[in-house]
């Protein structure tokens, strides 16, 4: 309620949450007596989005949930939106100059379909953690970031979050 209050009242345009979020806000009681067209925007990440708590989401508030991926290690590493192209449950390609590759537990990079750990490949990628020598060498093995989410390419580049290997 606070936040379907807030977005209204102070005419908020972008937002975001996690799932857990999302599904509060358009399970609250009162949802639908807000008045949200002031948002534009809305980010959801952190886990699987389910469609049908997007299409809810947008009968409810007339805004498409733009699912994210990232990580404070990397920024943001994909866009949902690419050249005006969306894919309702995709998390979108990579930008700039990151590379995604997806890698089974062997360090394998996995064909298109089939679900692999999320590496990041990028200029934006952390040095390291602060006097942590031996999490900073497993996170960044093979040169790049392994984030420890899943997902999985399809034949046209588009990511899709499959969820995490660890928390």
């Amino acid at each position: 309620g606070a936040m379907l209050r807030a977005i209204a009242r102070h005419r908020i345009t972008f937002a975001g949450g996690m799932p857990v979020m999302i599904n509060a806000l358009i399970n609250h009681p009162d949802a639908a007596s807000y008045d949200l067209t002031s948002l534009k925007h809305f980010a959801g990440g952190g886990d699987c989005v389910p469609l049908e708590m997007q299409n809810r989401f947008r009968q409810l508030f007339g805004v498409v949930v733009d699912e994210l991926c990232g990580m404070t290690e990397v920024m943001y590493c994909n866009q949902p939106v690419n050249l005006g192209q969306r894919r309702a449950g995709s998390i979108g390609k990579p930008f700039g100059d990151v590379r995604i590759r997806l890698e089974d537990a062997d360090g394998n990079e996995v064909p298109d379909g089939e679900v692999g750990e999320i590496v990041v490949f990028s200029g934006a990628v952390t040095l390291g953690y602060w006097n942590d020598p031996e999490n900073t060498k497993l996170a960044l093995r093979g040169g790049g970031m392994h984030s420890g989410d899943l997902a999985r390419r399809d034949a046209d580049g588009y990511l899709w979050f499959a969820g995490r290997a660890k928390d």
